[in-house]
């Protein structure tokens, strides 16, 4: 019986600390949520832009992407602007790039809360060819992914603690 009750006691521990974690991850920032193309995408044609969504609206004053081939030549052509029609997204045109790998480099500060978030990944378009500084995902999207498998961690020890307790 006290054995279940300290599971039970660690599972709720675990639940409170890791949630506290996610929340405090996920609000401070506005996180890359998904992009066209998708992060380390391999396309057959090249694309005519760069779309990203965030999980909060950004300033427009303050969005910023910019694609550069695997030589570090820039690529895109300077015009980032945040969507009308879906304010989380930005965008940028692309001057007609060829075959081979591209980094992604984005910054922008949240309308929402004024915290300045920024991150990288590539894509490719014919064939991989490896580019340098890409970051992928930021420290806060893992450490949120973190967060949701402790709760999740946590909520399974709690049922099991408590079928035990029952049987």
């Amino acid at each position: 019986m006290v054995r279940i009750l300290s599971i039970g006691l660690l599972s709720a521990a675990i639940v409170i600390i890791s949630g506290g974690l996610g929340t405090m991850a996920t609000s401070a920032h506005a996180l890359y949520v998904r992009s066209e193309p998708p992060f380390n995408a391999v396309l057959a044609t090249s694309p005519a832009q760069v779309k990203i969504w965030f999980t909060q609206e950004p300033a427009a004053s303050g969005a910023r992407i910019k694609v550069s081939d695997q030589m570090g030549r820039k690529v895109d052509k300077d015009d980032t602007k945040v969507s009308f029609d879906d304010p989380k997204m930005i965008s940028v045109g692309l001057n007609n790039v060829g075959a081979g790998s591209y980094l992604v480099e984005w910054a922008l500060v949240s309308a929402e809360d004024g915290d300045p978030s920024q991150g990288s990944f590539t894509f490719s378009v014919g064939s991989i060819v490896q580019t340098e500084n890409a970051d992928g995902l930021e420290t806060s999207t893992l450490i949120s992914g973190l967060a949701l498998t402790l709760s999740l961690a946590g909520l399974f020890l709690s049922i099991y603690a408590l079928k035990r307790k029952t049987l």
